[in-house]
């Protein structure tokens, strides 16, 4: 086995309560930063349920990592849903895939997005088609 040279030697003997500080230290920071980066967040999804937003009376959302349901919700809106359904939910960094559906009575519209924690900001879902965005005015030429 090689030896270190003595002037090396001698200085880790000189400060060896020093180095074991040290090592110590940087030991508790990666650990920590391991924890820190792994441990589940707050994020803000917030579900875009486009111009027929009021015949929506339920939505099932189910959260999906490796092709595995993590976690799910539903929520029910007898009355109609609001055009932005908000859910703050808390998980683990990753990439997700959201399972999301909207009934409308006993009509099913199935939606799959994915998005990736941690990201910034509020995480917006377009759960709507474009065929069902009606136009506000008329096109340019009709009367």
């Amino acid at each position: 086995m090689p030896t270190l040279p003595k002037n090396i030697t001698a200085f880790i003997k000189r400060h060896r309560r020093r180095i074991a500080k040290l090592v110590a230290v940087l030991a508790f920071g990666v650990v920590g930063y391991q924890l820190w980066t792994a441990s589940p967040r707050d994020v803000e999804l917030r579900f875009d349920l486009g111009p027929r937003h009021e015949r929506v009376t339920s939505i099932a959302a189910s959260y999906r990592i490796d092709g595995e349901e993590v976690l799910g919700a539903r929520f029910e809106h007898r009355r109609g849903a609001p055009r932005l359904q908000t859910h703050i939910v808390s998980l683990a960094p990753g990439r997700y895939e959201a399972v999301i559906g909207l009934y409308e009575g006993s009509e099913l519209r199935r939606y799959e997005r994915a998005f990736v924690v941690p990201a910034e900001g509020v995480i917006r879902l377009r759960l709507f088609d474009d065929r069902y965005s009606f136009m506000t005015r008329p096109a340019e030429g009709a009367r």
